[in-house]
């Protein structure tokens, strides 16, 4: 990618930042002499993803909304997973690429200059992600799906009048990588 590196040893890495979608990583070798040898050249394609929340929560985006609903219930957690540049991701697309869709619950400030929402729908409490923080595809829905247990979310328990930030992230098995910065659901549960 235009990067120029001093690799005196036979094997040598180099890390580099790469664009959403195709990159071409060319790679050629030049002696003290001048010598060049013939170049070889990889494609690497960087998979890269938004986010939308859909009802019964609001998202938040540069307007933070507090979504508030009952301690105790199932809350139904609804996105829309997308490639930047393309269409909605099903989970036959993440799949194909080894990926899984993950739930993130962490502690938040409870501004009072947001907006309030309450959440009008819940879902039955069997109905939970069994304990799990994956998300399901709603095949008649063409969305995906993680029914928030608020009494034992994925890494913790809610705390009643506390907020709580939902993050959507994509794993490989190894690393975990979240959606969107700017796009994300807040939730307060009550009594």
């Amino acid at each position: 990618n235009g990067n120029a590196v001093s690799a005196p040893l036979a094997s040598w890495s180099y890390t580099l930042a790469l664009a959403c979608g195709p990159n071409t990583i060319t790679a050629s070798a030049t002696d003290a002499a001048g010598n060049t040898t013939a170049s070889a050249a990889r494609t690497v394609t960087r998979l890269c993803f938004g986010v939308q929340y859909l009802q019964p929560l609001d998202q938040s985006t540069s307007t933070a909304v507090t979504n508030v609903g009952k301690y105790g219930r199932a809350i139904p957690v609804k996105v829309i997973l997308s490639l930047l540049g393309g269409g909605a991701v099903d989970q036959a697309g993440l799949q194909a690429n080894g990926l899984t869709l993950q739930m993130g619950v962490n502690p938040a400030s409870c501004s009072s200059g947001t907006t309030t929402d309450d959440v009008e729908a819940y879902a039955d409490a069997g109905q939970s992600s069994a304990g799990s923080n994956l998300f399901r595809w709603d095949t008649t829905g063409g969305q995906w799906i993680y029914n928030l247990d608020t009494k034992a979310p994925p890494g913790m328990a809610m705390a009643i009048n506390s907020c709580y930030r939902l993050d959507v992230y994509v794993s490989d098995g190894t690393n975990k990588i979240k959606v969107s910065t700017s796009a994300y659901a807040l939730f307060k549960p009550v009594k």
